[in-house]
């Protein structure tokens, strides 16, 4: 998926509560959110104080199968939530279905970051979105380009058997025991 880059201004009123998942599009990003599995990593270039614009989260909203946890709702806060205040050179993983948030930066200062999407190839949106910039495909490095390909692509079939031959007995992958005794 896509990778930008973001400056909060001094003044920014901060971010609503929200997910980037939208499973079925939205007005707001089109497709780009319909991805099923989509994790975003967010680069802080600034450390973040509680002045400074800093990360909240609601812990494990992203396991909620609860209406209000639908990633079409947006909350001002919740009570739960929590404050994330980190040094610069720290990245914070965030699953799509995470609600999520800024606070307002109050800092003289703006906050800088860089926010990268990854998703697994089977995982492509429900239906095409915007392909990257041919310049930007064209003018980056060589080291860069195997990370540019279709934000199109998609290997999963939609059409299946209820009992496909060859189905298989492992899954290593979904394993609970590959997490240890915790």
């Amino acid at each position: 998926t896509r990778g930008f880059f973001q400056r909060t201004q001094p003044g920014c009123p901060g971010i609503s509560m929200h997910t980037d998942g939208q499973p079925h599009g939205s007005d707001l990003f089109g497709y780009e959110g319909s991805c099923p599995r989509l994790i975003r990593v967010l680069y802080y270039l600034d450390e973040l104080t509680p002045d400074r614009a800093p990360f909240r989260l609601v812990p494990r909203s992203h396991i909620s199968f609860h209406a209000e946890a639908s990633p079409y709702v947006r909350y001002k806060s919740h009570p739960e939530e929590i404050t994330l205040v980190v040094p610069a050179g720290s990245a914070v993983l965030v699953p799509s279905m995470l609600m999520h948030g800024s606070h307002p930066n109050r800092d003289p200062r703006p906050r800088e970051l860089l926010q990268f999407g990854y998703r697994p190839a089977w995982a492509g949106p429900i239906q095409p979105v915007d392909e990257w910039d041919p310049e930007l495909v064209a003018n980056a490095p060589d080291i860069a380009k195997p990370f540019l390909q279709s934000l199109n692509t998609s290997s999963f079939q939609w059409e299946q058997p209820h009992k496909p031959e060859g189905m298989r007995t492992e899954a290593p992958g979904i394993n609970p025991s590959r997490w240890g005794d915790k």
